[in-house]
Formats: C-alpha cells, sequence, structure tokens
C-alpha cells in the first residue's frame, strides 16, 4: 500500500513539473514575440529594456520568420468574428479619475523594479518541451472588410457589455447566433415587383440615413413593419435587402431562440435582444412566422402572456426611442395575429401573388440565363407572356419550382442519352437537347400547382379591414 502511495505521489510531481516546464516554455515564447515587435517597430529601448529585466537568452532562441504578433491578433480577430460576428475586447479605456488614481502606485512598482534589477538574480532556465519545430509554416487569414466596418463599433459595444450581467452577456451570445451574415451583392433588382413595399421599406431603412437631415429625429420614421401574404412572394427577400442597402446590422431572429422552458427566461431574451439591436443601431429585428409568437392571448399559457407582455412593452419603448432600429414582421396568417401586436405594426404591407407583368419577368430571370453546361446554351423558344398567362395564382417561389422541374426535365433528358454513349466524356451535349419548347415548360406547370390558391381571397378581405398601408 505505501509503495503505491509512493508511486502515485511520484506521477503527480512528474505531471507538476512537466506542467511547470509548460508554462515557462509558453512565457519564454512571449516575451520573445513581444521584444521582436518591440524591434520591429522601432522600439529599441523599450526592447533593451524588456531584454535586461527578463534575461532573455537572445541568442539561444529566435522567432520563426513567418511568425509576429500582428498576424496572430489577425488570425485570432478573424476566428473570432467568424464565431461571433464580432471583434474580441482585448483592451478598454480606463476612467481618467481611476487612471490618476493608478499613477502613484505605477511609478512607485516601475522604482521598485529597476532597483532589483541589479540586484536580481537570473531567472531560472525554461525547460525544454521540444514541441516547437524549427519552422512553423501559419496561413493568415485574410480580413474582410466586413471586420473593417465593424472595428470601431465593437470597441464601443464591448466597453457597453462590460455593464451588464453575466446572465445578460450568456442571453446575447444566444441572440448574436441569429446575427445574419447576409449576402451583400443582393438589390432592389433582385426583388421583381412589390414595388410599394420597396418604397416603403426605403423610407423606413434606407433614406433616413441617406438623407438625414430630412429625419431629424429617428421617431419620424416607420419603426414598425408588417409584410403579410401567401408563402414564397418575397417577404424575407424584400426585409434582407432592406438590411444590405441600408448597412444595418441584421437580426434574423428564429421564434425558438427566444422560447425558452425556463420561467422568465424568453421575457429576459426579448429584452435583450432589443437592448442589442439599439446597440447596434442601425439595425433590422427581422422575426419570419411572427404569428406563431404573438398570436392571440385567448388560453395561452401563463409563461407565453408574460412574454408577450415583454413584447408589447419594448415594442412600445422603441417607438419613443431615438435609435434607428426597424422591426419587421412577416406572416402568411395576419388573422391569427393578437390585436395589441397589430396596433404597434405602423404599416401593414400586403405581399400579394405576383402579376402578369411580374410573372413575365420571373420566368425571363429563371429561364434565359438556363444552360446545361458551361458554355453551353440552349435554344428558347419561349413565350414568356403565355407563360405569364398560364400561371395565374401562382408565387414566385411556385414558378421558380416550375423552372427547376424544366431544367430537371433536360438534364433527365442528356442524362438518358449519355448513358447510352461507350464514353460519355466524349458526348456532345449539344445534339442531346437543342432547345427548350414551350411544351417543356407547360408540361411542368400541369405538374406543378399553386400552393396558396384557397387563401387569396381571404387576404384582400383581412386587407380591406385591417392593411394601413
Amino acid at each position: 500500500m505505501t509503495h503505491l502511495n509512493i508511486e502515485k505521489i511520484s506521477l503527480v510531481n512528474r505531471d507538476r513539473i512537466k506542467e511547470e516546464q509548460k508554462k515557462n516554455a509558453r512565457k519564454r515564447t512571449l516575451l520573445l514575440l513581444i521584444h521582436d515587435y518591440l524591434e520591429n517597430s522601432g522600439c529599441m529601448q523599450a526592447a533593451e529594456a524588456l531584454r535586461n529585466e527578463s534575461r532573455l537568452s537572445i541568442a539561444e532562441y529566435n522567432v520563426c520568420d513567418n511568425i509576429n504578433l500582428e498576424i496572430m491578433l489577425q488570425d485570432f480577430e478573424s476566428y473570432y468574428f467568424l464565431k461571433y460576428q464580432k471583434l474580441p475586447c482585448l483592451i478598454k479605456k480606463m476612467p481618467l479619475n481611476n487612471f490618476r488614481q493608478q499613477r502613484p502606485g505605477l511609478r512607485k512598482s516601475r522604482s521598485e523594479s529597476k532597483s532589483a534589477m541589479s540586484a536580481r538574480e537570473p531567472i531560472e532556465e525554461f525547460g525544454d518541451t521540444n514541441v516547437v519545430p524549427d519552422k512553423v509554416h501559419i496561413s493568415s487569414l485574410n480580413i474582410n472588410n466586413e471586420i473593417a466596418e465593424y472595428q470601431a463599433k465593437s470597441l464601443e459595444l464591448s466597453e457597453s457589455f462590460e455593464n451588464h450581467s453575466p446572465e445578460w452577456k450568456a442571453m446575447a451570445n444566444l441572440i448574436m447566433q441569429d446575427f445574419s451574415k447576409i449576402n451583400k451583392s443582393l438589390s432592389w433588382s433582385d426583388v421583381i415587383g412589390h414595388e410599394q413595399a420597396k418604397q416603403l421599406l426605403k423610407e423606413a431603412a434606407v433614406y433616413p440615413l441617406k438623407y438625414p437631415q430630412l429625419f431629424p429625429s429617428a421617431s419620424s420614421t416607420w419603426k414598425s413593419i408588417l409584410l403579410y401574404g401567401p408563402s414564397g412572394t418575397g417577404k424575407t427577400l424584400l426585409a434582407t435587402v432592406a438590411a444590405i442597402l441600408s448597412k444595418a446590422a441584421f437580426f434574423n431572429i428564429n421564434i425558438s431562440t427566444l422560447v425558452s422552458k425556463w420561467r422568465g427566461e424568453s421575457e429576459k431574451l426579448v429584452k435583450v435582444l432589443f437592448d442589442l439591436a439599439k446597440l447596434y443601431a442601425p439595425s433590422v429585428i427581422f422575426i419570419d412566422e411572427i404569428d406563431a409568437l404573438m398570436s392571440h392571448r385567448g388560453c395561452d399559457h401563463e409563461a407565453s402572456r408574460r412574454m408577450k407582455t415583454e413584447f408589447f412593452l419594448q415594442m412600445d419603448a422603441l417607438m419613443s426611442s431615438n435609435k434607428l432600429v426597424l422591426f419587421l414582421g412577416a406572416s402568411n396568417m395576419p388573422w391569427e395575429l393578437d390585436t395589441a401586436i397589430l396596433r404597434r405594426m405602423e404599416k401593414r404591407i400586403f405581399i400579394s401573388l405576383p402579376d402578369t407583368v411580374s410573372r413575365y419577368n420571373l420566368f425571363e430571370k429563371f429561364l434565359s440565363s438556363f444552360q446545361v453546361a458551361e458554355n453551353v446554351k440552349l435554344k428558347m423558344n419561349l413565350d414568356y407572356g403565355e407563360l405569364a398567362k398560364a400561371t395565374e395564382n401562382y408565387s414566385a417561389s411556385d414558378i421558380e419550382l416550375v423552372c427547376k422541374e424544366v431544367k430537371m426535365n433536360c438534364f433527365r433528358e442528356i442524362i438518358n442519352k449519355l448513358e447510352n454513349y461507350s464514353d460519355c466524356k466524349n458526348a456532345k451535349l449539344v445534339k442531346c437537347v437543342e432547345s427548350l419548347e414551350m411544351c417543356d415548360v407547360l408540361s411542368a406547370i400541369d405538374r406543378i400547382k399553386p400552393a396558396s390558391t384557397d387563401l387569396v381571397l381571404k387576404y384582400i378581405d383581412w386587407k380591406e379591414k385591417h392593411g394601413s398601408e
């Protein structure tokens, strides 16, 4: 038994020595990197002071060619930004009063350090861990333009985060997972039709930033807009384009993010969401299928009623706020929404099914650039006007599915013919399918039916009673 105890103590002691050696090696690496950065920056006196005080063995160790502190910091910022969509807070400004109070102590510690330098013994030699190769190749991630845009704001935000509790920070990190990275190449031309909705979103999100002299107060702009209509008509695309062109932070919130099984946490998440939107202003909060979250308060559970009440309070606070925050909600069933949320939606815009002209443009958009392979285009013997007439009550999403079915039929025909060739690589794709005919598209239309035909009249009736355009 005694032998086992001695052996256990020996293993623990050996592990402790290894950890100390790793710690010393890490400390040595940090000091050498700082010394190298100081010398490269021209701070020779500071480098010499660091050398004298730390007793660095410059002759024995040297920094690898492709390693320096700046590259390592850039790599860390890139990793942190890709994970959390914000830059890390590494330093923060000290209040002026605290800085003045700390200056006498700082001078005293510096004088004590200088007096101790002459009497100090050389530091113990760092243990050799044999984990650092002669040359280490690190591929530095390129910092994209988004980091530069958010850099100044992230420093300000990090200081604001420090004033909140750890619970608030944990909830903020949860909501920031829905902080959307959007495709910056989208524009209003990608949205076919819906000119009235485009104009309204420009007034709410784009013009206040483009012409600030016309909007002296943020309360003079539209703060909340409801986009309702059949599914697949472009409500989410409209919200995304508005966020892009306004250069606003886009919170594309999933309902599951705001709903928690813990008592009282859903209300807190709602409050943190609006706090973050104000911190990141100008910003856009977008909640799709909002009717699932803000339905009638008839037979709701107590937790659901508390969460809705907090949501209404935050909406009221948003209306009187001077921050440029736009709340966008999208719903396929607006008649399921509670009257309290309808009252707080300043504009309620009907995103209708595309008309004949819009359907014409949609077919032209999806089929005109169709090619079966690289640099192999088909002849389009199509009458887009006839196709638009044949797809009444089709949504933009339905038309996209029709065009996708047409393309897949072409691919099926090509694959069937290619399978008969002994050498598929030498088969000429042009000979397989030479053109796209009207019958090909009409057969696809016959197979794919519109999804929202039954509710068209109900949307029009609800618009007449509750619309605000």
